[in-house]
């Protein structure tokens, strides 16, 4: 973190106690406060023949019902190294959001079928969607559409597995430098800082499954839903990464989702603090930088954690993952059932 960081609000006594205050109530209660979403999805669909087949015929037929912007992409064999599909059919709603649906046509699968069989690649599909932004109704409309050509959608979209998931919780009105955590895992630590405020950080390289808290107001050139501080805690799953190779939609609802390993503090930690522990802290997080400092202020950075530690009950912990879980209910019943 090399941006000069402004601390005069973080440190600011009157700021800290509405925080506290806020936190407090929303730990205290996650079931009412916290605001949960499936923020992304990536599914890869074990598609036959016929089906990759039908889906030349989807562009035509999104363009003829809906006034979505469609790009039909061809890959090069340089670029399926990473996206692993040869094509890309790229639906784009009217603020910019995109549903994409990837795949390898005949031709190009069997051209390729003996160097990709061994990961039945040819036959395969996916999907990459963020519901939120795409919209609900507009998915449902593709789905939709999808679902005229696959005669066993329902059977296709229930064996499908989850690459990649990424799932949220809010908390509107939360000034994010005051979101104070440690985290129970040895991960990598990342501040961020943006025009001279500090927006955040982060455990966990973007490649893996990192957990991170941030400034969505920040994000968003300063205001997001009509506020100018919300806090979203962002959590990026992959299952292959973490020995789980088999989410299926068909049993979304049953994965155990949560923020686990993460631990809270009540921001009045920050009170008197002096300036040159807290850049430290900002920059290195509060396991690493009560390493990096002298043994007065470790010993008294401890204490204060010690003291302003906010210990999370089993069922506030429950309520967390339910209301995750409840999200991945929603998300299942909007892909199997699109026409409801």
């Amino acid at each position: 973190m090399n941006n000069y960081c402004d601390t005069r609000r973080i440190l600011n006594k009157a700021q800290i106690k509405k925080s506290s205050a806020l936190i407090n109530k929303v730990l205290g209660n996650p079931a009412k406060y916290f605001k949960f979403t499936i923020d992304g999805l990536s599914m890869t669909i074990p598609l036959e023949s016929e089906d990759v087949r039908s889906l030349k015929c989807l562009p035509a037929l999104i363009e003829s019902e809906t006034e979505f912007t469609v790009i039909a992409k061809t890959h090069s064999h340089k670029e399926v190294k990473t996206t692993r599909f040869f094509n890309q059919i790229q639906i784009i709603n009217n603020e910019g959001h995109s549903f994409s649906l990837f795949y390898s046509s005949m031709m190009n699968s069997e051209m390729n079928k003996k160097k990709w069989e061994h990961k039945k690649t040819y036959n395969e599909g996916k999907i990459d969607v963020n519901v939120n932004t795409f919209g609900v109704d507009n998915t449902k409309i593709i789905l939709s559409l999808v679902k005229k050509l696959w005669p066993a959608y329902d059977d296709l979209i229930a064996r499908s597995r989850i690459t990649v998931l990424d799932y949220t919780a809010d908390i509107p009105k939360m000034f994010t430098p005051h979101l104070i955590t440690t985290y129970a895992y040895r991960s990598l630590y990342r501040g961020f800082v943006k025009d001279g405020l500090f927006t955040g950080h982060q455990y966990g390289l973007k490649a893996q499954c990192p957990i991170k808290v941030y400034d969505k107001s920040a994000e968003q050139e300063g205001q997001y839903l009509r506020y100018t501080d919300y806090t979203r805690f962002e959590k990026t799953y992959r299952p292959a990464i973490r020995g789980n190779k088999k989410i299926l939609i068909s049993a979304l609802e049953t994965a155990d989702f949560n923020f686990r390993g993460l631990r809270y503090y009540d921001p009045k930690l920050l009170i008197g603090m002096p300036d040159h522990v807290l850049h430290l802290l900002l920059e290195h997080g509060l396991d690493s930088g009560k390493c990096m400092l002298s043994t007065k202020d470790s010993i008294n950075l401890k204490r204060r954690m010690d003291k302003h530690l906010i210990k999370l009950n089993k069922a506030q912990r429950f309520e967390i993952r339910d209301g995750l879980k409840s999200q991945l209910t929603n998300l299942k019943d909007l892909l199997l059932h699109p026409d409801s």
